[in-house]
């Protein structure tokens, strides 16, 4: 597909900057900060690109009815690019969801994928969606290449340009984690292996919420592929398709807390992205799910009151003082973990409602919940890492 928004106001960019294939040369040279120039005229010129605002109201109704028809969303997003383009997708992901964030990987893969430049597709992804976009964007440009090869770019890739402007490396680590996952097939002990290269546990840890991330999306949208040629009755020209889904769903059906209770290193890791699925697949309410936590070893428990905390973050958002109730069970480090779960994230999307959870509780736990309201996701220096590693 050829973006005619690109072509039209930025063709001495295009020109110099558009290739065939995504090598390692090419991806040397747009993670390196001497790439200024065009990534500075990719800011400038955002505004080149609609706002949701600005599209033609029969185009939205026409959009919006595809978006909710079609669960493959990328398809979706690839045809109407030229047309809306990213920055409207985005905020019309940000109007629709309150708490945006998975929605908006797809966006990030198909800006990519129409740009093929790291730091302009960056730039324009901005923060939008929580970071999701600049998570799609890395998963992307670096899905084709070769473990090794990622590992090597990767090096320096966080520090520089665009992602070093404008995310912090510990959610450039967790991009990478994303990114780990394609290039392994999915397959989750060698992205850890990957994750674990950096040498560093912050870094290795935020690695791995990216894989157990992918892992959960991945087996979100096979489902959705999965029902969607059920529905067509087209089962057996998919055959090959199918049976990675079937193996999928037999891997999650391994043991009640599958994957997280195998792949244990980084408990907390797993279970802040399984934890819906988990309660979905054991069909029990929040009181037995914290009695099935309780009894987990100490690592692992703390994972998964660390997962409760985060998939109870509407609740909290909605009623700030339900953090009172939530995170009120297991010894004090099982109710930093909560804290910590539902309050980083919340207040990377809603300070306000943070900082009032914040202010329902007393002492040390009120102390360390203040402290994830003001620094909140990825900390590199923060003093309960030991926490969060097997």
């Amino acid at each position: 597909m050829k973006n005619n928004l690109i072509k039209n106001f930025f063709v001495v960019f295009v020109v110099s900057l558009i290739f065939g294939s995504c090598t390692k040369d090419h991806i040397d040279k747009n993670i390196d900060s001497s790439n200024e120039t065009h990534n500075e005229m990719y800011m400038e010129n955002q505004f080149e690109f609609k706002s949701w605002d600005q599209i033609d109201s029969d185009l939205k109704q026409k959009f919006e009815k595809e978006y909710k028809e079609n669960r493959i969303r990328r398809v979706v997003y690839e045809k109407h690019y030229d047309v809306i383009g990213p920055i409207a997708y985005l905020e019309f992901l940000e109007k629709k969801y309150s708490l945006c964030h998975s929605q908006a990987h797809d966006v990030g893969k198909v800006i990519y994928s129409e740009v093929k430049d790291i730091n302009s597709s960056l730039a324009i992804c901005g923060n939008k969606c929580t970071n999701a976009c600049m998570h799609g964007v890395v998963t992307e440009a670096f899905g084709s290449k070769s473990i090794e090869e990622v590992i090597a770019l990767s090096k320096d890739f966080c520090e520089s340009g665009q992602m070093n402007k404008l995310h912090k490396k510990g959610n450039c680590m967790h991009g990478l984690g994303h990114a780990f996952m394609i290039v392994t097939g999915h397959d989750i002990g060698e992205s850890i292996k990957a994750c674990d290269s950096f040498g560093e546990n912050n870094l290795s840890y935020y690695c791995a919420t990216g894989v157990f991330m992918e892992y959960r999306d991945n087996l979100r949208n096979t489902r959705k592929k999965l029902s969607a040629s059920n529905k067509q009755h087209q089962e057996h020209s998919h055959h090959s398709h199918h049976s990675h889904e079937s193996k999928m769903n037999m891997d999650v059906d391994i043991s009640d807390f599958y994957p997280c209770d195998k792949y244990n290193r980084y408990p907390a890791a797993c279970y802040r992205y399984m934890f819906p699925l988990i309660r979905s697949k054991l069909k029990i309410n929040r009181t037995e799910l914290i009695n099935r936590c309780m009894n987990l070893p100490d690592i692992e428990r703390r994972g998964c009151f660390h997962g409760l905390g985060l998939m109870y973050i509407v609740s909290v958002s909605r009623k700030p003082s339900n953090i009172t109730k939530l995170c009120n069970t297991g010894d004090y480090e099982d109710k930093v973990m909560c804290v910590e779960g539902v309050i980083e994230k919340l207040s990377d999307m809603k300070e306000s409602a943070a900082f009032d959870a914040c202010n329902s509780l007393d002492g040390k736990l009120a102390d360390v919940c203040n402290e994830a309201a003001t620094e909140k996701m990825y900390r590199l220096d923060k003093p309960t890492m030991d926490l969060y590693i097997n």
